[in-house]
């Protein structure tokens, strides 16, 4: 019977630490998301969008592997979403083959992640450059916690881009801004 309670009190506490994790990763998330005046910062609050919103703080292209750049940030948030999925279904089976295509999966979810925490960081780090922010970066996307406490380290600083650039933000990641292929508009006569 005591190994029962352990086990509950382990479990709960595990829970608890969970809901926290994610309460505080919400909020900052959130108040970076309204600090570059994102229409829908509300989204931070809800599981698979906070990914959309993490994706779309930063307004630069979304550049992988330092030559692959995806027409949009939305291209990219729908490609990190085929990834996981894929990764998540093709981890039910085994064999060699798809044991791979799994590992390939999940390296490539960790390298969009470790992009959209590159750009997040860039914008409200103040400072963080070089091999600084590309560690934490990387620990962002592998460990959750790094993520989280960075976060809320970072979620308070001003954006070192020009807010005014995202009070026009839509659901679609392009203000009024940019034009129709999603590139954003240098000539400053958009705002």
């Amino acid at each position: 019977m005591k190994m029962f309670r352990m086990i509950f009190l382990v479990m709960i506490a595990a829970a608890c630490i969970a809901v926290l994790m994610y309460v505080l990763y919400s909020y900052s998330l959130y108040k970076m998301a309204v600090a570059v005046g994102m229409e829908n910062a509300w989204l931070a609050w809800i599981p698979l969008a906070q990914i959309w919103v993490l994706c779309n703080l930063s307004k630069e292209d979304f550049t992988i592997l330092g030559s692959v750049t995806l027409p949009s940030r939305d291209t990219a948030f729908i490609v990190y979403l085929v990834i996981s999925i894929v990764g998540g279904i093709i981890s039910r089976f085994d064999s060699v083959l798809f044991n791979l295509i799994y590992l390939l999966c999940v390296i490539a979810a960790i390298v969009f992640q470790w992009r959209m925490y590159y750009d997040a960081y860039k914008i409200f780090g103040n400072g963080i450059e070089g091999s600084s922010l590309m560690a934490l970066s990387i620990f962002s996307a592998v460990i959750s916690i790094v993520a989280v406490i960075a976060m809320l380290m970072y979620h308070n600083n001003t954006p070192e881009l020009n807010a005014s650039e995202y009070n026009t933000y839509s659901m679609d990641g392009y203000g009024d801004n940019h034009n129709s292929y999603g590139n954003y508009n240098n000539d400053n006569n958009g705002f």
